[in-house]
């Protein structure tokens, strides 16, 4: 699991520090949201909200423009899957993931 005792680890200050963070904690896989589904790129698999557990999320802003933010999802599905999720955090971000996410949280919520 990812240390995120202090927000002044130097990994967090950038989003691809972050992911090659993640990534030798094991979290190699990439996923996207398809259909209401989140979706392995690499192992081709779909899982549902139920299916999947946020691990942690962080949001990022460019250093040149503060609209270029994003949003890092940290998670590990029920098969043992591990990887992340990075959106857009501005005027493009995808209504889908946001749609995913508040039923993950539904779903944590009613735990």
């Amino acid at each position: 699991m990812l240390n995120t005792q202090s927000v002044q680890l130097p990994y967090l200050k950038s989003l691809s520090n972050c992911l090659n963070k993640v990534k030798t904690g094991g979290y190699t896989e990439n996923f996207k949201v398809v259909n209401n589904e989140l979706f392995s790129v690499h192992k081709k698999q779909a899982y549902q909200p139920a299916e999947i557990k946020v691990m942690n999320s962080f949001r990022f802003e460019g250093l040149s423009d503060p609209k270029e933010k994003v949003v890092m999802y940290i998670i590990e599905t029920c098969d043992g899957l591990k990887g992340t999720l990075v959106e857009p955090y501005n005027m493009y971000k995808d209504p889908g993931v946001d749609a995913f996410m508040v039923a993950v949280r539904d779903r944590d919520s009613k735990k």
